[in-house]
């Protein structure tokens, strides 16, 4: 859902009506043949890099109404304020210093009216009542470029734009969580009723991949008057076919498990997408944007898998674990995007893979009450400090586990990761962590603001009930 452990997913455009869903996926037989097919996926050779820095000046994209939000590098963000069916957006940041929050002294709060049947209330609904129905617009627009000469000059101005909004635009999870489990404790219903009826905020204090990638489909619209308004939000589904290492008493095998036709499919995770056509060589494609994975350049995916496709490229890693991406057209529906985990010390040794959907034939507009709630109940919990290359420090946490993980990268690009106990937070040695990721902010101010947050979000784990029903929760709708 954005955040990559390597080894560890908006701004509405105006839709006020329900508009009818895609045509259903391919029958089971039919995706498994054209999956198995695609799995060796091409090995080609990657696009070339671009660089050229360029001012953002963020303009609303929907109607009149507009709110601006003004971030530490000046840039000017407007945001339409509507609450829609298709999800709300609020400007505010998560409240994180009215009267209910932590005070240090590690009090539980006062448990609400809470369900203690909560697998007998799960078995009576459904993931669709639980989150939403999900929803598509229009198809995507196709775009003409006469030359791939035409077509690459338009890619330097759009990885320029995608490298800005990384470095202007930390990716957070944990404010919009705060804001969730406080809206959950001044109510007086059990978890899951909550659930059913809260509106996820889009915000730009806490964003998600949601928030990103909205933001850079306003700051492509502004900044290329010629083809930016033609990008379109696509919604993904993830880990959808997982191929693990397994002992079998013959060796390693791998083991597939498929649920791509399944009718509760959550659409975790959404990213920016444009359709076009070369005209000169008559050749198809698309560009992919991912924010939300800190991914810093486009990934272009060719029909015919031929220059400038992308192939094979190093996403992250850490000091056990090297994860690469590939993405691939299945058809005209669907993009595979194809995730292999490999050891640092043995890179020919495959730990992992698995297959991500992309959506790709119509608009997502339901990603406030599907994607945005979806990660509000994630069970991982993360902040992310980019630069124009990719994610540079941050921390993140696991509800279940009660733990902080906090990571910052060194001078000499060495990355380093100190793992604690978040009843440890007011330690000097979780303190001390905590500055040297502050120092890659744009924001002098951080440091305190991570604090203030980490305590409310403390404050959320020592309210035992919730967390047991939220992780239940998570683990209901991931094997659901």
């Amino acid at each position: 859902m954005g955040l990559d452990t390597a080894g560890s997913n908006r701004i509405d455009r105006g839709h006020t009506e329900q508009p009818p869903s895609p045509p259903p996926p391919p029958s089971r037989m039919c995706l498994y043949i054209m999956l198995i097919h695609f799995i060796p996926l091409i090995e080609t050779t990657e696009t070339t890099t671009y660089k050229k820095r360029s001012t953002i000046n963020y303009l609303a994209l929907v109607h009149n109404e507009s709110i601006v939000h003004k971030n530490g590098n000046g840039f000017s963000t407007n945001l339409t304020d509507l609450s829609l069916l298709t999800g709300s957006i609020c400007s505010n940041n998560a409240k994180l210093n009215d009267d209910h929050h932590d005070d240090g002294d590690g009090q539980t709060p006062t448990d609400n009216n809470k369900s203690l049947d909560l697998p007998f209330i799960l078995d009576d609904i459904t993931l669709e009542q639980l989150l939403d129905i999900p929803h598509w617009s229009e198809e995507l627009k196709q775009v003409e470029f006469k030359t791939i000469e035409q077509f690459e000059n338009a890619l330097i101005q759009w990885e320029d734009i995608l490298q800005q909004v990384l470095e202007c635009y930390d990716y957070n999870t944990f404010g919009s969580y705060v804001d969730f489990y406080h809206s959950y404790h001044k109510s007086n219903s059990n978890l899951t009723d909550f659930i059913l009826n809260y509106q996820a905020k889009i915000t730009t204090e806490s964003m998600s991949c949601v928030a990103q990638s909205l933001m850079l489909m306003q700051c492509l619209s502004t900044k290329d008057n010629l083809y930016g308004s033609n990008f379109s939000l696509v919604s993904c589904e993830e880990m959808i076919m997982i191929m693990t290492a397994a002992e079998n008493g013959e060796g390693k095998s791998l083991q597939t498990k498929y649920q791509l036709d399944a009718k509760d499919n959550v659409k975790e995770h959404v990213l920016v997408c444009l359709k076009f056509h070369i005209i000169d060589n008559n050749r198809f494609g698309y560009v992919l944007l991912d924010p939300g994975y800190h991914i810093s350049r486009p990934i272009i995916v060719m029909n015919d898998c031929l220059f400038p496709h992308t192939g094979w490229f190093n996403a992250s890693k850490n000091q056990k674990v090297c994860k690469d991406y590939c993405y691939q057209i299945i058809n005209d529906q669907y993009i595979a995007w194809k995730v292999r985990e490999t050891k640092i010390d043995d890179p020919t040794e495959v730990m992992k893979q698995y297959v991500n959907i992309i959506y790709i034939k119509k608009e997502f507009i339901k990603y406030a009450s599907v994607t945005e709630k979806r990660a509000c109940i994630f069970s991982l919990k993360s902040y992310v400090i980019r630069n124009r290359k990719g994610a540079i420090a941050g921390f993140y946490s696991w509800i279940e586990q009660k733990n902080l993980t906090i990571f910052y990268e060194e001078e000499n690009g060495k990355r380093i990761t100190n793992k604690f106990h978040i009843k440890d937070l007011d330690e000097p040695n979780v303190r001390l962590c905590l500055e040297k990721v502050a120092t890659y902010s744009k924001e002098p101010k951080d440091y305190e603001s991570f604090i203030c947050l980490l305590a409310n979000y403390r404050q959320s784990l020592y309210d035992e009930e919730f967390c047991f029903d939220l992780c239940e929760i998570d683990k209901w709708i991931e094997e659901d």
